[in-house]
Formats: C-alpha cells, sequence, structure tokens
C-alpha cells in the first residue's frame, strides 16, 4: 500500500496554523493524520509494506513526514519516501527548514528527485502527478479551491486515486 500526501505551506492555511510546526493546531492535524494513515493501514494484507509519501514541502508535507517517522518506529513494515521536485527545493528556506529538511532527507528509505535542474513552478506539478501515480491513496489537507493542492486532488479524483480529503479549519 502507497499513501501520499498533498496540503498547502502554511501560509495557505488559516493563521492558527503558521510556521511553528509544533503549535496546537499543528499538533492536532498531526494526530488526525496519524489517524488516517492507520485506519488506512487496517485495509492492507498482513504483512504488507506501507510507503508514505510527500513531496517536502513546508508545512503539510513536513508534518507528514514527522508522523511516519513516528509510525515507522513501531512497525518495520513502514518507509517513507521523500519526493523532492527539484534539487535545491529548500534554498530559500530559513536555516532551522532548511536543517529540519536535510535530517528527513537522511532519515529517509528513499530519496526520489523528479525533474532535474533547479527550479520551476511547473516541477512542483510534475512532483505531484509522480506521487499519485504511484499512489494507491493520497491524503489531501485542502481547504482551498485554487492552488497546486487543488490542482493534485482534481489530477487524482481524474485518475481513479481514492482521495481522503481533511479540511484544516475543522480541526481547530
Amino acid at each position: 500500500m502507497i499513501i501520499s500526501i498533498t496540503g498547502h505551506r502554511p501560509n495557505g492555511l488559516p493563521k492558527e496554523y503558521g510556521y511553528n510546526l509544533n503549535n496546537e493546531a499543528w499538533t492536532k492535524l498531526k494526530e488526525y493524520i496519524e489517524v488516517t494513515i492507520e485506519e488506512c493501514y487496517k485495509y492492507a494484507t498482513p504483512n504488507e509494506k506501507l510507503t508514505l509519501v510527500t513531496g517536502m514541502a513546508l508545512g503539510v508535507d513536513t508534518v507528514f513526514w514527522e508522523v511516519a517517522a513516528k509510525l515507522r518506529k513501531s512497525n518495520k513494515n513502514i518507509k517513507i519516501e521523500a519526493a523532492v521536485p527539484f534539487v535545491g527545493q529548500e534554498k530559500k528556506w530559513t536555516h532551522e527548514s532548511q536543517k529540519q529538511y536535510k535530517k528527513m532527507l537522511s532519515e529517509s528509505d528513499k530519496v526520489t528527485t523528479v525533474s532535474e535542474g533547479g527550479f520551476a513552478t511547473y516541477k512542483m506539478m510534475v512532483r505531484n502527478r509522480y506521487m499519485i501515480n504511484k499512489s494507491d491513496i493520497i491524503i489531501a489537507v485542502i481547504c482551498k479551491e485554487t492552488g497546486g493542492t487543488a490542482q493534485c486532488v482534481k489530477y487524482a479524483k481524474e485518475h481513479n486515486k481514492v482521495v481522503i480529503e481533511i479540511n484544516p479549519k475543522n480541526i481547530l
């Protein structure tokens, strides 16, 4: 079973989220994501591997990785794949976010760089499509009908993927 995440960056979420990924809002979202993953995994066959794929952006992708790492500690069948849109995605982030990003990459079971070369906006969608095409289930943390997350959800539905939508406004 393969589960991917899509979701907004902190500036696309309600203000209660912000960039402190350990505040109350993010903590509640992490708990919700963890329960969602566990519920999905109940449908796996015994000893089936579970790969959790994150696009490694700030915000939802980061907390998904944190939840995946927590779950992996207690289940050897869980693996984490970091789907990086291009090398250098983190270059304009804060020092602290870059440090966390590098740690996440080094602790992922697999790192896939989806597109060669540096930044280009379209590479985010290429990364999203890569994740959707390989996934059985997509968890979408979404509260807007426009932007990359909305495009990702639309693409997933067009390709008959199971999409579990979480509205972050409803968790507050």
